[in-house]
C-alpha cells in the first residue's frame, strides 16, 4: 500500500503478496489505509539465516525527514525503528525498502522469527479471548515524523514469547490466524556488538500514516468472500500466444496442472468408453451366438 511517499507491503519468498480492497479512512487526524493479504498457517515470516523467505518492507521515496515506525502483530507492540533522512548524494537505491523487519535478534547469535499460525478457536460461551474490535488477526505499521537528540547504548530485547492465540468463533468471525513469534535459533555469523546505537525522541510532531493489514486463512477464502477476484479458466488457453505482458512463472505452472488435468480426464473418459464397446461386443445378440474374437 502506497500514501504519497510513504508505502509498506509483505513478502513471501521473495514476492509482494497481493493487496485486496486497499481502503483509506481518517481517525483522529491520522490516515489509515487498510487492505486484506493471504497468509497460510505454519509459513515463516522471516528467515533467520537472512535468506529473503518473508518479511515485514517500509519504504519513503523521499527520505527528507526522519520517519519512526512501529509494527504491531495482532495488537502487541514491537520495539520501534527509525528511517533517518538521507542526503542528497546518497546512493542508496531508490526503488528498494527503506526497511525490512526481520523479527527479533535478543543476542549475538540468537534469532527470532515471526510466522503465521493457526488460532485456537475457543467454544462459544469461552470469554477469555480477546474482545471484539481487538487488533488480533493484523499486521499494523505506523509511522510518525520524529526528532532526535543524541545516541546511547541500549541492550537487546530479551527474548519473546506470543503463543497461539486464542479467539472465539462467533466474536471473531473469519479470523483463523495469527502471528507469533517463533523460538529463538541459532544463527550462523555471529553479531559484533550485543548493544544497539539506540536514539533519544525529542518528539513526535506530525502523525504521517498508519497501514493496517488483516488477514484471513488462504486466498481461496478471499475469494469466497468475494475480497479477491475468482480465477478465470478461459475454454481455450494459447500457451504459445505472444502477449505484451509477460506470462508469469506461476502462471504457466497453473496452465500446464490444468492441461495435465484435463488429458487425465480424457484419458478417463476413453478408458470407459473402450470398456463399454468390449462389452457390447461380446453381449449375446438376439437368435443368435456371442461373438468370438477372430483366430490369429
Amino acid at each position: 500500500m502506497r500514501s504519497e511517499n510513504f508505502s509498506s507491503w509483505i513478502e513471501v519468498d521473495g514476492k509482494k503478496l497481493p493487496e485486496f480492497q486497499v481502503e483509506e479512512t481518517k481517525e483522529n487526524g491520522i490516515k489509515y489505509l487498510t487492505c486484506w493479504i493471504p497468509s497460510e498457517a505454519g509459513k515463516v515470516i522471516i528467515d533467520p539465516y537472512w535468506y529473503p523467505y518473508a518479511y515485514v518492507c517500509v519504504h519513503d521515496t523521499d527520505r527528507e525527514i526522519n520517519v519512526g515506525f512501529g509494527i504491531g502483530i495482532d495488537g502487541k507492540d514491537l520495539p520501534g525503528r527509525v528511517l533517518f533522512r538521507l542526503d542528497k548524494d546518497s546512493e542508496e537505491e531508490p526503488d528498494n525498502p527503506s526497511a525490512i523487519v526481520r523479527g527479533f535478534q535478543p543476542s549475538r547469535k540468537k534469532f527470532q522469527p515471526f510466522a503465521f499460525s493457526k488460532c485456537i478457536i475457543l467454544p462459544d460461551d469461552d470469554t477469555t479471548g480477546p474482545e471484539p474490535g481487538s487488533k488480533v488477526g493484523q499486521i499494523e505499521v505506523d509511522l510518525t515524523e520524529v526528532e532526535f537528540r543524541k545516541s546511547k547504548k541500549r541492550k537487546r530485547v530479551k527474548e519473546v514469547s506470543t503463543p497461539a492465540r486464542g479467539v472465539n468463533e462467533r466474536r471473531h468471525k473469519g479470523i483463523i490466524h495469527c502471528v507469533e513469534l517463533g523460538e529463538a535459533v541459532k544463527l550462523e555469523e555471529e553479531c559484533d556488538e550485543v548493544e544497539l546505537d539506540v536514539v533519544d525522541c525529542i518528539s513526535s510532531s506530525r502523525d504521517l500514516v498508519t497501514f493496517v493489514l488483516p488477514w484471513i486463512i488462504y486466498i481461496d477464502v478471499l475469494r469466497a468472500e468475494r475480497i479477491a477476484p475468482p480465477l478465470i479458466h478461459p475454454e481455450v488457453i494459447r500457451l504459445d500466444q505472444d502477449s505484451e505482458d509477460e506470462i508469469k512463472e506461476e502462471e504457466l505452472d497453473r496452465r500446464i496442472e490444468f492441461f495435465k488435468n484435463e488429458a487425465e480426464s480424457l484419458k478417463k473418459q476413453l478408458e470407459a468408453f473402450d470398456q463399454k464397446e468390449k462389452r457390447r461386443a461380446l453381449r449375446p445378440r438376439p437368435g443368435g451366438r456371442t461373438k468370438s474374437k477372430p483366430k490369429d
